[in-house]
């Protein structure tokens, strides 16, 4: 039985907490140390140690038209300006480990804010799945925009949902320096606008100046695009910007394959979380769990049709064990109706609830400008889906038992960390062929 500390907690929860971040510290830290193979070492040494280097040597006035980073330049200035002071890589490391702890600290406070108070224990074992991503560990022991980007957002979430006037100013600054650093983030653009159009304690001259302000992240990255004559500088524009599409179906089915693994880790949760929804909604996703499986192949999301190595992370490599059913991995098959259910079904819940609105319409608008490239990289969807399913499922009564698949994976994950960064083991590094 679960008791009560005299401040509100359950037992144990403070040293739950503790453990998230004294975890992702022994798996994170010593790996900035150690010379494995990964990923993100790799993105270190071929795009943003170089582009680092670059600024460093032509500042103050950076050439910003070409250099060796699909992303934004704030990141690559920022540690430029660093290294040019004399901090050395170690040091550089440290300093983005340091960011990335912060961006792990934003999830755990976001999440906790949100927490039914019978679901500390779920928060807190959604954040350790949240650090244990390779996805975040990665970039927390390399030089990557990642984490930067990743805690701004998570940062304007929080704000957002505190609807406090006073704080505007600073969600507007956050997300410019999201996107700045990524320009993936834009997606931050039309949420302030929304939040401004519709907040209720705002009267038509505030709501005015909040869009105003909203779209300071777009007018600050507006020049760089101007500059590449694209969404990102000519050295990449031609591997990352869509051509005679609007979208990469590739990537949508990608993204909502992760969003079903994720909802099926916190099942018990999101299923109590979604009890209320009635018989008539219940077979309306009966209905659209068929019409999912209906229209999967039409995206293109083909076995074989991810052809860059890294593209799929984990879910790739499980679904190529899987037999190819008319030409689609059987996993997909499974995942994608489940994915596009659990989308539907946390909209009607969040119908209902005022504060949910923000987080599913930061996913909406997030979705939208994660498949509008060529590229279905697990590594752009992970972390925010774990932190979108994870922020849903805390909304429940859990029982005791709920939090147990979710700290089972984060150990999983946890497992996986060492063997990658650690040991640079092929198996934890699934798709990772880097060449040169």
């Amino acid at each position: 039985m679960t008791t009560l500390s005299p401040h509100g907690y359950y037992a144990g929860d403070r040293l739950q907490a503790t453990a998230v971040f004294v975890l992702f510290a022994l798996v994170a830290f010593p790996a900035i140390f150690l010379d494995a193979r990964f990923t993100e070492a790799y993105d270190e040494t071929r795009y943003h140690l170089p582009a680092i280097t670059h600024f460093a040597q032509s500042l103050p006035y950076p050439d910003l038209h070409n250099y060796s980073s699909a992303t934004t330049p704030l990141y690559h200035l920022i540690f430029a300006l660093l290294l040019k002071i004399g901090f050395g890589l170690t040091a550089l490391r440290l300093i983005n480990f340091a960011i990335s702890t912060a961006t792990v600290a934003a999830v755990f406070i976001y999440l906790r804010r949100a927490a039914n108070p019978s679901s500390l224990s779920l928060a807190n074992a959604g954040t350790l799945a949240f650090a244990a991503s390779i996805y975040v560990v990665g970039p927390a022991v390399r030089l990557t925009t990642d984490n930067l980007a990743l805690g701004c957002a998570v940062g304007v979430l929080y704000l957002v949902e505190s609807e406090r006037r006073s704080v505007f100013g600073l969600e507007v600054i956050l997300a410019t320096a999201a996107v700045l650093t990524r320009q993936l983030y834009l997606w931050l653009v039309p949420l302030l606008v929304f939040y401004s159009l519709t907040n209720p304690r705002w009267g038509r001259m505030s709501k005015i100046e909040g869009v105003a302000a909203s779209i300071i992240p777009f007018l600050a990255v507006t020049p760089l695009f101007f500059l590449w004559g694209g969404f990102a500088n000519a050295r990449f524009a031609p591997t990352h910007e869509l051509r005679g599409n609007i979208i990469d179906g590739r990537a949508l089915v990608m993204a909502i394959c992760m969003l079903a693994a994720y909802s099926i880790a916190l099942a018990p949760a999101m299923l109590q979380l979604l009890s209320s929804v009635s018989r008539l909604r219940r077979t309306l996703m009966a209905g659209l769990f068929l019409a999912a499986t209906a229209i999967l192949p039409v995206f293109g999301a083909r076995a074989g049709s991810y052809q860059i190595p890294m593209e799929g992370g984990w879910i790739r490599a499980l679904a190529e064990h899987t037999p190819a059913i008319a030409g689609i991995w059987a996993l997909f098959w499974i995942l994608f109706p489940i994915g596009i259910v659990t989308v539907v079904a946390l909209g009607l819940y969040a119908a209902n609830s005022r504060g949910e609105i923000w987080i599913l319409t930061a996913f909406g608008f997030w979705l939208i400008l994660n498949v509008m490239q060529t590229r279905a990289m697990a590594k752009y969807y992970e972390p925010f889906e774990i932190l979108v399913v994870a922020r849903f499922a805390v909304r429940a009564r859990a029982a005791s038992w709920y939090a147990l698949g979710v700290w089972t994976l984060a150990f999983g994950f946890i497992v996986v960390d060492i063997f990658r960064f650690w040991f640079g083991s092929g198996w934890a590094s699934p798709g990772f062929a880097p060449v040169g």
